[in-house]
């Protein structure tokens, strides 16, 4: 691919440095007597010997390669640095860079005046073993640090005692930070340790976006959020997280796996919290702990397995509690899910309700599934008990109601919180998930394909197991999923007859965001087939169709998202269900310009690119060409005959299934790509086309002599930022 640009003048430049417990922070002057020099930390084979030493070079977002080894110190980020964990090549009779570079914090800071790593700029903490002296906190995200990112660490500090002193502590004003494939760890069960703590104003996403999911063992809580007297916290996510070894505090308070307080509405997305130490332990704990709270505590549960704590979910004041595919089992002592709240706000409709849609509350202690106080209980398609000798059902107080429908529980029940409409044994299915927190199949035929046969437009087509949630080419199943969290055994099913009228269309412009393929039909379609044969390659999918508020069967897929991208040239597009097509097909022809998802594929760092135009293409000569050794492209000055067109070409030769070859200078060429503001250069940066997909040649006459396309290889470029350069005043943006 290419790149054209021009570079404002008189702004400080990031800078790359290396550091190394076995290098020097200064270099010896060469007449005794003289002034040591400072070392810059610039040259691998001489690198500082203090991870300070490199902050201290006073260059904003400078990128700190940390050998392996022991740093003694506590460090501030402030100008967006990158601090990571790298080895990197010393030279002949170097320092030895492998292994873990641990951040242990100031020996003298006996009174934690300061975290080991302190940040309140948009940095980024990758790979480093952060500990800390005296029990201090081993980082803190602090007001200003908003876009910070904290990957791939370990903290397995053993020395608080104390659950008010995090290992992470994300403070107030941070804005919006994320963290993920942290590795947090407490070796000692008798101490009462807090891995990370999310106060006010703050919008952490600890997810798997960027990477593996956080893993915690042996805590008497793993994530904390919010506190009294601080603002309401924006909605954060828990994603993919592995919490295990959960304990009671020493005053034989319950361990929390996440405990949520003080107004906070949170998402918890896949996360499996399990194998507890000493009980008691709560999984998952809801409350209002301050006077005056602004909003009852909401947390919104999807796909998530909570396995043999003591509690699983517990809500004790006012919060509303969403499950969506979650599964739920108790060890002994208490409820599954455990509902005694007042509301906040007495009379205000949802706070402190229940909502379980396809989840499993499998309990097997004897005691109630579901203890309700004063609060609403809503059941769709959702399993309570597992037909044992201790199935429990739905305890109940006088103020309590419950709505269930399409659900399994106990037989023998009462009232509208002890109906269920099946009280057959479960099934689960063992084939996938062994040994699984869910994995019982008592061999004989129970409550399978019972769910609800009109589920939200919005409900997942996966599993919690990642499987398919609906039986494609069945029409006597009548489109229901089984209820629960998991879709079990197979049925047989009588292939559906093709359905008439269907409409089909494929929405294709290069240029434009959209790449739609849509089928719309006024007979019922539930599954489809759907086929994108693209050059030198065929690709199918199954999809589903769902019933608009019109009456019609319809369903639309981006292409470029769903399907692999095989370069310039024709696609045809078919439609199927079964093995009968419907619809007409489509055919297309995708031009040199990647699709939008893939316009960066490839770029080195293209979060500091904005894209102007996804596909443009300029005329002219090219002047100057170069190899680019920072990130291995080629750099071409163009003289453009555009009114407004960029200046510099790129090349990226490292992600081009056909190799674009660099244009011979002084020869006209027609250059087709994406038109970019690089923002790097200034709030005036400036503009280029980058990457370069295709490369003509021209004579006489614009003939086209020789072409070369390229582009990216596979999908899975963030999204980009269309249309944003007016914020940076790029020239040719306008």
């Amino acid at each position: 691919m290419i790149a054209i640009g021009l570079v404002a003048p008189g702004l400080a430049m990031a800078a790359t440095r290396y550091v190394d417990d076995g290098g020097a922070d200064a270099v010896p002057a060469a007449v005794p007597g003289d002034p040591d020099t400072p070392n810059d930390c610039q040259v691998a084979t001489a690198p500082c010997k203090t991870i300070a030493q490199a902050i201290g070079q006073f260059a904003s977002a400078d990128e700190i390669h940390v050998g392996g080894g022991s740093y003694p110190e506590s460090v501030s980020l402030a100008q967006g640095e990158t601090l990571v964990n790298e080895a990197f090549d010393s030279g002949a009779g170097g320092a030895d860079t492998s292994g873990a570079a641990v951040l242990s914090g100031d020996p003298l800071d006996v009174a934690c005046a300061a975290p080991t790593i302190s940040a309140t700029s948009a940095a980024t903490v990758a790979g480093l073993t952060i500990e800390s002296q005296a029990g201090c906190v081993d980082l803190e995200l602090g007001s200003g640090a908003g876009g910070a990112v904290v990957r791939d660490n370990r903290f397995d500090d053993a020395t608080k005692l104390s659950a008010t002193t995090p290992d992470l502590a994300v403070g107030e004003g941070s804005g919006a930070t994320a963290i993920s494939g942290n590795t947090f760890s407490d070796a000692s069960p008798a101490d009462d340790q807090l891995a990370i703590a999310v106060h006010g104003s703050s919008a952490p996403s600890l997810d798997a976006s960027s990477g593996a999911g956080n893993d915690f063992s042996g805590f008497a809580t793993a994530i904390a959020i919010g506190f009294a007297g601080e603002a309401v916290i924006s909605t954060p996510t828990i994603a993919d997280a592995h919490i295990s070894g959960l304990h009671a505090y020493g005053g034989g308070q319950e361990g929390v796996g996440v405990e949520i307080d003080y107004g906070a509405n949170v998402v918890l997305r896949h996360n499996l919290i399990d194998g507890p130490g000493a009980a008691p332990t709560i999984g998952v704990r809801l409350r209002n702990s301050g006077a005056g709270t602004p909003a009852a505590t909401a947390v919104a549960f999807e796909r998530n397995q909570i396995v043999d704590e003591t509690t699983g979910i517990s809500d004790t004041d006012g919060g509303l509690v969403t499950l969506l595919q979650d599964g739920v089992r108790a060890a002994g002592g208490g409820a599954l899910v455990s509902v005694d709240t007042t509301p906040v706000d007495p009379g205000s409709e949802g706070e402190g309700d229940v909502g379980a849609t396809n989840a499993d509350l499998i309990d097997s202690t004897g005691v109630a599934a579901v203890s309700l106080s004063d609060t609403h209980l809503m059941l769709d398609s959702t399993i309570v008990g597992d037909s044992g000798s201790g199935d429990g059902g739905i305890s109940a107080s006088p103020g309590a109601s419950c709505t269930i429908v399409f659900s399994r529980g106990p037989a023998g029940g009462s009232g509208v919180c002890g109906t269920f409409q099946s009280n057959g044994p479960v099934i689960f299915d063992d084939t996938l998930e062994s040994p699984g927190p869910f994995a019982i199949d008592d061999g004989s035929t129970g409550v399978v394909n019972q769910a609800n046969p009109n589920p939200s437009p919005s409900f997942p087509l996966t599993d919690l197991y990642g499987r398919s949630r609906f039986w494609p080419n069945g029409c006597n199943s009548d489109g229901r999923n089984d209820i629960g969290a998991a879709e079990l055994h197979t049925l047989t099913l009588t292939p559906c007859p093709p359905p008439t009228n269907a409409l089909t269309s494929a929405d294709f412009n290069p240029k434009s965001v959209f790449e739609i393929l849509s089928i719309r039909s006024v007979r019922r379609i539930g599954n489809y087939k759907l086929c994108v044969d693209g050059p030198k390659a065929k690709s199918c999918k199954v999809f589903r169709a769902t019933k608009s508020s019109i009456g019609f069967w319809t369903d639309k897929v981006n292409w470029s998202q769903k399907f692999p991208y095989r370069g310039p040239g024709r696609y045809r597009v078919r439609w199927s269900v079964g093995n009968h097509p419907i619809g007409l097909g489509q055919t297309f022809t995708w031009g040199p310009c990647a699709p939008g998802n893939m316009t960066l594929k490839g770029v080195w760092k293209p979060s500091r690119l904005i894209v102007i135009d996804r596909c443009r293409t300029i005329h002219g000569k090219p002047h100057t060409i170069s190899h680019s050794h920072q990130d291995g492209d080629f750099h071409i000055s163009f003289r453009h005959e555009e009114k407004g067109a960029a200046g510099v070409l790129e090349i990226i030769p490292r992600d081009q299934p056909r190799h674009i070859p660099p244009p011979r200078s002084g020869r006209r060429y027609a250059i087709s790509g994406a038109f970019i503001c690089d923002t790097f250069h200034g709030p005036f940066g400036h503009t280029e086309i980058h990457p370069v997909f295709q490369t003509e040649l021209l004579g006489p006459h614009d003939r086209v002599i020789s072409r070369h396309s390229g582009g990216p290889q596979f999908p899975g470029t963030p999204s980009v930022n269309l249309n944003q350069a007016g914020h940076f005043h790029c020239p040719g943006a306008g």
